[in-house]
């Protein structure tokens, strides 16, 4: 009997932590920008991938001197669309050069068969309230409003420039669900002994 509660219990476990596994390809740009795509720069923006800095690896992104009207877009489709409903988390690191004012947008997209696009704003263009001159984490749990297939990521920053590294976007089960699958367990166990 207590191997059964055992193996219950570590079901249960299993399933109060992260269900799925990152849905983002190259989180963290150590194979390059593939599959990332780049556009809508404007001529003085600057872009690039960091080869000697990263939070993670040696690699980075890294965006500057950008303007709110004109950012510079980093995007990808994803590996497996977003359930409708389904709750997610999205979390990544920036790291601020020089002053404290970039800001960054980013957006879950469902792209539909007529090109138009269904948009879910997860960070609202604004400010990114992270330390200067070093890594931080920031982390959004978020419920998906569309089934999105693609992540968009808008960066500007003005007088100085910030890095993006090592990028999450991975399923959470609701609450709860860990204990259903426990009770169904008990349940099941039960159901045995007495046949």
């Amino acid at each position: 009997m207590s191997r059964r509660i055992f193996s219950v219990l570590v079901l249960s476990a299993a399933f109060t932590g992260h269900a799925a596994g990152n849905v983002i390809t190259n989180p963290s740009f150590e194979s390059g920008l593939v599959p990332w795509s780049l556009g809508s720069v404007n001529p003085g923006a600057v872009f690039s991938l960091e080869n000697a800095f990263g939070f993670t690896g040696s690699r980075s992104v890294f965006f500057g001197a950008a303007s709110q009207l004109q950012p510079i877009i980093l995007s990808q489709d994803l590996a497996a669309p977003l359930v409708n409903g389904g709750a997610y988390e999205l979390s990544f690191w920036v790291h601020n050069y020089g002053i404290d004012n970039d800001s960054l947008a980013i957006s879950m997209i469902e792209v539909l068969p007529n090109n138009n696009e269904l948009h879910q704003a997860i960070v609202p263009p604004g400010i990114v309230g992270t330390a200067l001159e070093s890594w931080s984490q920031v982390v959004i749990p978020f419920v998906a409003n569309a089934n999105s297939n693609r992540i968009q990521i808008s960066g500007f920053d003005n007088s100085a420039a910030f890095y993006l590294d090592e990028f999450s976007l991975v399923a959470i089960p609701a609450p709860g669900a860990g204990a259903t699958i426990a009770a169904a367990g008990l349940l099941a166990t039960r159901r045995r002994r007495r046949a």
